[in-house]
């Protein structure tokens, strides 16, 4: 018989969003987490709906990535391009799940981050959204600082468990309010940091907005940030604001 930990385990599920960009390192960092917290990895890549109507305006244009040339917009390409994208993606994730020997599928939707992600598989444990501007950094291999926030909701626990686990050999950042709650909230992550025997270092913040988070992230040189999907990380505005603010991947935890 199993034990019930690691049934629980073992029923856990991760969904990596995927768009135009080519992001190895969110890639990678699903991989690896999949493999830690022992989840099969459900990837979907999004076909971006809004970018489809703008294609069929007449007078839609595009900047040639890497030519710079100036072309008309033009939906049949697009779709050929998001196609092999999809193909090239769905290439690079089988090799990194074939690293890690974790359970993965793919599959493709129309829809926009991260309303799609979230409403794909509503009941995952993580969900993992790429940077936007994905193609930033797409040469970096080895994340660098992981951050996420202790905000007082179970799911900050868990998202300090995720970010625990994908730090291993980095450096690991706790965001906590400025007050009498961020004592309590460093108390309550210390024995499951003493557990996971993993070190790390508290930064208090004056609150909790999205401007506030942002900015800490900035400063840090954060490559990852990791969030409890409650509260104001359930608004779509919310999360759009802190990827263009942060230029980081987010990872969710439910």
């Amino acid at each position: 018989m199993n034990h019930p930990d690691q049934d629980r385990h073992e029923r856990r599920r991760i969904l990596l969003a995927l768009d135009y960009a080519r992001d190895q390192v969110t890639l990678k960092a699903a991989a690896l987490l999949a493999k830690s917290m022992r989840a099969s990895l459900d990837a979907i890549f999004v076909e971006d709906e809004e970018l489809r109507r703008v294609a069929q305006l007449p007078f839609a244009c595009e900047i040639g990535f890497g030519s710079a040339v100036v072309r008309r917009m033009e939906l049949p390409r697009l779709e050929r391009d998001q196609r092999n994208r999809a193909t090239e993606l769905q290439r690079l994730l089988r090799r990194q799940a074939a690293a890690s020997r974790v359970q993965w599928s793919f599959s493709v939707t129309r829809g926009s981050l991260p309303a799609a992600a979230l409403a794909a598989l509503p009941e995952a444990d993580l969900y993992i959204l790429p940077r936007r501007n994905g193609y930033l950094e797409q040469q970096r291999h080895i994340p660098g600082v992981i951050t996420t926030l202790l905000d007082g909701s179970p799911q900050s626990l868990h998202a300090l468990e995720a970010a625990a686990a994908l730090s291993d050999h980095v450096p690991l950042r706790i965001l906590v309010p400025m007050s009498k709650k961020g004592n309590a909230l460093r108390a309550r992550a210390m024995p499951l940091l003493h557990r996971l025997q993993h070190a790390a270092l508290f930064i208090p913040i004056e609150d909790l907005s999205p401007e506030t988070i942002a900015a800490n992230v900035r400063a840090i040189g954060a490559s990852l940030l990791v969030l409890g999907h409650a509260g104001q990380f359930c608004d779509e505005g919310v999360l759009k604001a802190l990827q263009s603010a942060t230029g980081t991947p987010l990872i969710l935890a439910n």
